[in-house]
Formats: structure tokens, sequence, C-alpha cells
């Protein structure tokens, strides 16, 4: 195998690593979002009933009053779960999305004065 065909098939095995990573990511977030989701935290005040906080939008935020019924508060325990997890999910796809703009933009630059052996020497595949 020379150099090319080389490169070839490493680029080719980071394109289908990442697709297959963003897609993955993409389909639990569909997963995620067919369920109640909640973006803010839980807390309890003065220790008897469960309070959910959203995050502040535009300076305000209105509190969701859960209560002290069992069953609502798990409820609204998951909810806020799968906000923290769709938070973190989308960050991770931001990073992919950043990390592969980077990587095209190095191999451009490389491609125009580099070999290929060169290449995968500069660019970490």
């Amino acid at each position: 195998m020379d150099d090319m065909e080389y490169l070839l098939l490493k680029l080719s095995h980071t394109a289908n690593d990442y697709h297959a990573r963003v897609s993955e990511l993409k389909q639990e977030v569909s997963r995620i979002r067919q369920l109640p989701c909640f973006d803010g935290k839980a807390i309890y005040k003065d220790t008897h009933y469960l309070v959910l906080v959203p995050r502040m939008i535009n300076g305000e935020r209105k509190l969701r009053y859960i209560g002290r019924d069992p069953v609502k508060i798990e409820q609204a325990l998951k909810a806020v779960e799968r906000g923290d997890r769709l938070r973190i999910i989308e960050s991770e796809i931001n990073d992919l999305e950043r990390a592969a703009d980077q990587f095209l933009s190095q191999l451009r630059q490389a491609a125009t004065t580099l070999s290929p052996k060169e290449i995968c020497k500069e660019i970490p595949l």
C-alpha cells in the first residue's frame, strides 16, 4: 500500500468513526426529547416539597412546584436528569463538530505543502 492509499484509508476510518459517533449521539437526543425534560435543577423547599428551578431566560425564571407526591417527585427528578444528559450530549456534538472543522482546516493546509506520509505525521488520525 502506498502512502496515498494509506492516508485515504486513515481518513476514511476517521470520517466513519466521527459520523458513527455523531449519529449515535443524535439518536440519543431524539430518544430523550420524546420524554419530558427539564432544563434546570430540583431543590427541596423547607425540606418538605420539591420545586423545579429552571435556568434563567432573559433575567426571569418561573419556579415549578412539584410538591410531596412521590410519583410526581420521581417523574420530575427523571426529567431533570434527562435535561442534564441532553445538555451533555449537545455539548459533545458541538465539540465533535468543532474538532472536525479544525481537522479539515489542518488537512487543507497540510495538503498544499506536505506529502501523504508527512500529513500522517503532522495530523493525528
